[in-house]
């Protein structure tokens, strides 16, 4: 990966309140669609969570990137239960089809793990 300057044109939606009352406090995000050639691209469609070496108590484990992975596939877990799954159920899903990505590694002490899945697996 490359740092730059750059400008990009991007589109949120924000769902006030919803983070609160869903108790969601770490980033979500999902794409319809690649964003790169399908060979070297994520899965076409999927929902993904993110985790920091952040501890339960609020404290940062200093560039823990197994922490940041545990806290992606804990937040991944909770966005599976939202959609209805037991945690059992959800606990399964992610692992044998959640992709990790080591999203960041250089914003010491902040790295950060992104949790992708495909959601084509919940229309086999």
């Amino acid at each position: 990966a490359i740092e730059m300057g750059a400008t990009a044109v991007v589109r949120f939606r924000l769902h006030r309140g919803e983070a609160a009352a869903k108790r969601i406090t770490w980033p979500r995000f999902a794409h319809p669609g690649y964003f790169a050639p399908p060979e070297m691209a994520a899965p076409r469609n999927f929902i993904a969570t993110m985790g920091m070496p952040i501890t339960p108590e609020g404290r940062n484990e200093n560039c823990d990137i197994t922490l940041a992975a545990r806290n992606a596939v804990i937040n991944m877990i909770e966005l599976l239960l939202e959609r209805g799954w037991t945690r059992e159920q959800a606990y399964v899903l992610c692992s044998v089809a959640v992709d990790l990505r080591v999203s960041n590694v250089v914003d010491v002490p902040n790295v950060t793990v992104s949790a992708l899945l495909p959601e084509e697996i919940f229309s086999v």
